[in-house]
């Protein structure tokens, strides 16, 4: 699924790294487009996200249904009214309609080039169903979750310095906090630009960002584990 902040092409390098095979449960707190999860094979694995409808959206796509095309008129219409629409529809227009995956970042599906990119965003999503089969899903704050003891521990949060779309501005600093004292009952890596002296950096790879509408440059993102 393209997703803001998406891991879907470095999915295979961060799995190789963290080899979730030698834990008991896989778990991820900030799951998002489910990119790295729905590649997992792991009998355990718990996927949450702190956005109801994107978590009806996978649901959803968990019980079958294949999400519709949505015209320019109705995506304007669940934009303005989304308490009008059941969650898992409002998702596929937010989402899946929306340019690059920006929550209603612009409609997508009137493409001027022969491009179907709506139709791209469907397929997308509908290869991952397979992969998503047997994941639990929750929808909670990620102070909020219990996570067992000897977990193995993605996290990919908003980052510093950069808007949640669903929630505004991301508490980075309380965020490392609650990463810390989780590393001390479990393995916890994460996913940001940058971390507190006490993480080390164990990846890195170089990636571009389309974190701000409009704008694309090449970043280099990192992966910490306590």
């Amino acid at each position: 699924m393209q997703y803001i902040g998406g891991k879907s092409k470095f999915k295979n390098q961060l799995i190789k790294l963290m080899e979730p095979w030698n834990y008991d449960i896989y778990f991820e707190p900030f799951a998002g487009g489910m990119n790295v999860i729905s590649s997992v094979v792991h009998a355990h694995r718990y996927a949450n996200d702190n956005n109801t409808y994107l978590i009806s959206l996978w649901k959803s796509i968990q019980e079958g249904r294949i999400p519709q095309r949505i015209s320019k008129t109705q995506y304007e219409l669940i934009k303005l009214n989304p308490d009008h629409y059941p969650a898992h529809i409002v998702a596929e227009a937010g989402f899946l309609a929306s340019f690059k995956g920006l929550w209603f970042g612009g409609y997508n599906g009137a493409a001027t080039n022969g491009r179907d990119y709506n139709g791209e965003m469907i397929r997308n999503v509908l290869r991952q169903a397979e992969g998503m089969k047997g994941v639990i899903l929750s929808c909670l704050p990620y102070q909020e979750l219990d996570i067992p003891d000897g977990a193995l521990v993605y996290c990919d949060p908003p980052y510093r310095g950069t808007k949640n779309y669903h929630s505004g501005q991301f508490d980075s600093d309380s965020f490392w906090d609650w990463a810390r004292e989780l590393s001390s009952r479990c393995t916890v890596y994460v996913s940001e630009f940058n971390a507190p002296s006490d993480f080390n950096c164990v990846h890195s790879f170089e990636r571009k960002n389309h974190m701000n509408y409009g704008r694309t440059e090449n970043v280099i993102e990192r992966v910490f584990r306590c």
